[in-house]
């Protein structure tokens, strides 16, 4: 979960780097704590990126959920095949 987590994350913040609109976490703590941004004045681009990591990372999780079961299950075929 964690890697599909940070793999979703990192995808998404590579194409956000060219596309623009998903600000830094650091530019976004600094400038909520200054009451700069409020609701309205947010990015709403910001949210579909969001979605976009939480799309990603259902995806990846399944994947990978049904990659490791298939790769179990080869396994255990191969330790019953070398008995």
């Amino acid at each position: 979960m964690l890697t599909a987590f940070i793999g979703a994350y990192s995808f998404v913040r590579g194409i956000s780097l060219y596309a623009g609109g998903f600000p830094s976490e650091s530019e976004l703590h600094a400038e909520l704590e200054a009451k700069v941004i409020t609701w309205e004045t947010m990015p709403k681009t910001y949210y579909a990126y969001l979605a976009g990591i939480l799309v990603i990372f259902i995806a990846s999780s399944v994947y990978q959920f049904k990659h490791n079961k298939t790769s179990e299950k080869k396994r255990a075929e191969y330790k019953t095949f070398m008995k």
